[in-house]
């Protein structure tokens, strides 16, 4: 199954991201918010499987997509050798009995999360310099 598949709320992702989310991602961010839930924004600069016309021209206006997401029921989180790196993480993630472990793994530094449950928010897009 595909990780975008676990997500709650995933119609507007399942448009951009048909095939699943990309599996090298950028952390954009990460907050742990009030009682069990962590909000997590991560970045790709992999094209959108369709257009969206506010967004305007991919390459021109925008070549990344931002991707925040909000991660609940916390069972674990676990950060080993964090640097601030805004390199790209490898990611992958598994499921068994209703808990979604995430990974990213980039080097040394690792990130996981074990959650009972992943939101999709809301996307935004910029442009990098490339």
């Amino acid at each position: 199954m595909k990780f975008i598949d676990y997500i709650t709320r995933n119609d507007f992702l399942k448009k951009l991201y048909p095939n699943d989310l990309p599996n090298k991602l950028v952390i954009g961010r990460i907050e742990l918010l009030d009682t069990d839930k962590i909000y997590l924004c991560v970045k790709t600069t992999q094209k959108p499987f369709i257009d969206i016309a506010k967004w305007g021209c991919w390459g021109k206006d925008y070549n990344a997509v931002s991707i925040e997401l909000i991660g609940q029921f916390i069972k674990d989180v676990n950060i080993s050798n964090w640097t601030g790196s805004k390199s790209l993480f490898d990611f992958s993630f598994s499921a068994e009995n209703n808990i979604i472990n995430i990974n990213f793994i980039n080097n040394d530094v690792e990130v996981n999360f074990l959650l009972g449950g992943v939101v999709f928010q809301s996307c935004s897009v910029f442009l990098t310099e490339n």
